[in-house]
């Protein structure tokens, strides 16, 4: 059997293009549905074990574990550095906000959403720990 004519054949490239279009569109669709990039998409299948896509809220689950792990909150503090954990991990304005030098901008927390102003004072000494946490380990999940 002449093996360069299969590879070469005219039909098998327009075989395997059409296969490879598919595929890519079948990939769009799913980033498009579960919300994530091509890049996610991409590795996560290269990967091949996971049976389904991690979302957003599983993510931030799983990183606020593993900051519990490292940093015990005890249960009067427990919501108000969660939040605060969720709000700079995923809102770039509380970022700029809470990084900005000598608390300069703390004010504006009186009118951003995600969270209050009361909340970020009822953090207590997490004030410091859960952006350091984020900025070394969960610096991934930042664009979400």
């Amino acid at each position: 059997m002449n093996y360069t004519y299969i590879l070469n054949s005219k039909e098998n490239n327009q075989f395997y293009t059409s296969c490879a279009n598919n595929l890519a569109v079948r990939l769009k669709r799913i980033c498009l549905k579960k919300k994530l990039s091509q890049v996610d998409l991409a590795t996560a299948l290269s990967v091949g074990d996971k049976e389904t896509f991690e979302m957003k809220d599983d993510l931030l689950e799983s990183e606020w574990e593993k900051f519990m792990e490292v940093n015990p909150v005890d249960q009067a503090h427990y919501a108000p550095v969660k939040n605060l954990f969720k709000a700079y991990t995923t809102d770039k304005e509380i970022r700029e906000i809470i990084d900005a030098p000598n608390g300069e901008l703390w004010g504006k927390l009186y009118t951003t959403p995600s969270l209050s102003f009361e909340e970020f004072n009822a953090c207590n000494g997490f004030r410091q720990t859960v952006p350091q946490h984020v900025r070394d380990y969960a610096y991934h999940l930042t664009n979400l």
